[in-house]
């Protein structure tokens, strides 16, 4: 047998190749296991980012027209609220909200057919979906209105109000194109707490 370190760097060659070897478990090949499951991954994740981009823009745009109005008092410590809560406990509230003790609209426990695609399986989706937009979506929420409260008091938008704009161009041509940079960046911060938050939802 080799020494450890040269039997690591055999497997790191290899790994850079695409080839991770074998399961000690199973004995099958390491990416085929992975590419099994990585199908009901991407089907949670893919809505996910969607559901957080759609919220960000749109409520984060709407908060921040109406700051200090009551929808921002009232939805600010919601989004706080939901943020310091930890995932697991945001997912089994909303099983026994809607799959066990006060409404069963939603399987509680998502069985999965594997014999169909999960993207066609959706009602199986909607919970744990749910689970992580509540988790994630909030710090987004919140990214997009102090970029765009920054955007709207800034100078260049200054300058298109006095050149007489509408008020709608002023909000979707300038402000929120420069609001959507920080989102993107943040959208990219949170992907690697997505995939972990995707394994323990998925248990």
């Amino acid at each position: 047998h080799l020494p450890l370190w040269q039997q690591y760097l055999h497997w790191l060659g290899a790994a850079l190749h695409g080839d991770l070897g074998l399961s000690l478990d199973s004995q099958v090949p390491v990416t085929q296991l992975l590419g099994q499951r990585f199908a009901n991954s991407l089907a949670l994740l893919v809505p996910v980012a969607l559901c957080n981009l759609l919220l960000a823009v749109g409520l984060g745009t709407l908060l921040a027209l109406y700051r200090d109005r009551w929808i921002d008092r009232l939805t600010l410590p919601l989004l706080v609220m939901f943020k310091s809560l930890p995932g697991f406990v945001l997912a089994i509230g909303l099983i026994m909200l809607f799959a066990t003790s006060l409404f069963t609209w939603l399987p509680a426990v998502s069985l999965l057919d594997p014999e169909h695609s999960a993207f066609t399986q959706g009602r199986y989706l909607v919970l744990p979906v749910a689970a992580l937009v509540l988790a994630s979506a909030p710090y987004l929420i919140r990214l997009v209105r102090g970029a765009m409260i920054e955007a709207l008091h800034s100078d260049y938008l200054e300058a298109a109000r006095l050149r007489g704009l509408q008020p709608w161009r002023l909000v979707f041509g300038h402000a929120l194109p420069n609001a959507v940079l920080p989102l993107i960046q943040g959208l990219a911060l949170t992907l690697s707490v997505f995939f972990s938050s995707t394994l323990l939802v998925e248990m």
